[in-house]
């Protein structure tokens, strides 16, 4: 089955709003490999061009929709999977064993990066589309092969954090070691990180790339 005809309307959709995200990233970066996130050069054209057909309104919503809505995701997890099974096994939480706790943790980061965060991404690029004035692309015939290439970059680098995240929580714990200061210090930058890539879009993003 060729690209063309392997492509439904979800993922065209999908697709080229993650050739916006990786555009923006290149162009805010000058050009450097994202580790993990690495695409022939073909590829980079490809994702080029596809970006380059979202208007700059497209692009601010679904930036916009997309921050938003992965917060909240991460609070439905938070307060509709872990707390209730927290409270479940440890009614007492004085009690609370280190290996279940580091575990419930780790199935809500799965959960938010590896399944909530295609699906924030594909609402909110169908946001863009509807209110910013984004318009499908005619599928190319290498299309499926990068979109089946993205959605796996997406699961191999949600699997590796929350393999380190398990060992990384247990070393803490083991060592007593006091991350206050680390979590503040990770907490500020990716706020300042996505304040300032949506300060950004006007300027770097998918917008320009077209006008040039």
């Amino acid at each position: 089955m060729s690209g063309a005809t392997a492509m439904t309307p979800r993922r065209e959709r999908f697709l080229r709003y993650w050739a916006a995200n990786m555009v923006f990233a290149w162009e805010t970066s000058g050009d450097t490999p994202w580790i993990g996130f690495g695409y022939a050069d073909e590829e980079k054209a490809r994702m080029r061009t596809l970006a380059g057909t979202i208007p700059s309104s497209a692009a601010v919503i679904f930036f916009s929709v997309l921050v938003v809505g992965f917060i909240a995701l991460a609070a439905v997890a938070v307060v509709g999977f872990m707390l209730p099974v927290l409270t479940t096994l440890y009614p007492d939480p004085s009690q609370t064993k280190p290996l279940p706790f580091v575990l419930v943790l780790a199935s809500v980061c799965f959960i938010c990066l590896g399944l909530g965060f295609p699906l924030t991404l594909g609402l909110a690029a169908g946001a863009a589309d509807r209110w910013g004035g984004g318009v499908a692309q005619p599928a190319m015939a290498g299309d499926a092969a990068l979109y089946a290439k993205v959605r796996w970059q997406l699961m191999r680098i949600t699997l590796i954090m929350v393999g380190l995240f398990i060992p990384g929580c247990m070393l803490f714990i083991l060592f007593d070691i006091d991350a206050g200061p680390l979590v503040f210090w990770l907490k500020a930058a990716c706020i300042l990180l996505a304040v300032v890539s949506l300060a950004g879009l006007s300027f770097a993003g998918p917008g320009r790339s077209r006008e040039r």
